[in-house]
């Protein structure tokens, strides 16, 4: 399905979402974007001078970004569940988690908490469970009380948490969305 969607979905301006968690970025970081589907958020991290690691299963989509000339981008083909590297500044993750499985879920998180530095960030946005897509592939609903538990649990300190929608408006779709930011104590 992704390859498909991929070769001919080009959209090159940042979303709303990396342009809000930039705020939260220090300089010169390491991003690691899960999920980095045609890479227009790793190439805006990277314009911005950090360094980026764009994951994702969809080597069509790591091709699109592999042209686009980006400078400080590393591309990983892999499942973001099973990733084993460290020395992250920054978990990012937009429209990724809800792909997943719960327990694919519970893996990233997990990843997440060990591989980030100390005061790093974990930065999500998913579709919550009160959001009412019906779509042509897999998406779990996530419910906003639940996923902020799971990132506590792991002894997130959450800087940002909200649940609604005008977060991610496209065409004539406003859905219902999850955004929370967490520090790695």
């Amino acid at each position: 399905y992704w390859d498909n969607f991929y070769k001919k979905e080009h959209i090159k301006n940042p979303t709303d979402f990396a342009m809000f968690c930039l705020s939260f970025f220090m300089k010169n970081k390491v991003v690691c974007d899960l999920g980095c589907g045609n890479g227009r958020d790793s190439l805006f991290f990277s314009k911005k001078g950090h360094r980026v690691m764009a994951v994702d299963q969809s080597m069509v989509a790591l091709q699109n970004i592999l042209s686009s000339g980006g400078k400080n981008i590393d591309v990983v083909c892999a499942d973001m569940s099973r990733l084993n590297f460290n020395g992250i500044d920054v978990v990012y993750s937009r429209f990724s988690l809800h792909s997943i499985t719960e327990q694919e879920q519970t893996r990233v998180l997990d990843w997440a908490k060990k591989s980030l530095n100390p005061g790093g960030l974990l930065c999500i946005e998913v579709r919550s469970d009160k959001d009412s897509f019906e779509g042509d592939h897999y998406r779990r609903f996530i419910n906003f009380d639940k996923i902020k538990r799971e990132v506590l649990s792991r002894g997130f300190q959450i800087e940002f948490s909200n649940e609604g929608t005008g977060f991610a408006v496209f065409k004539d779709e406003d859905p219902m969305i999850i955004r929370l930011i967490a520090t790695k104590k």
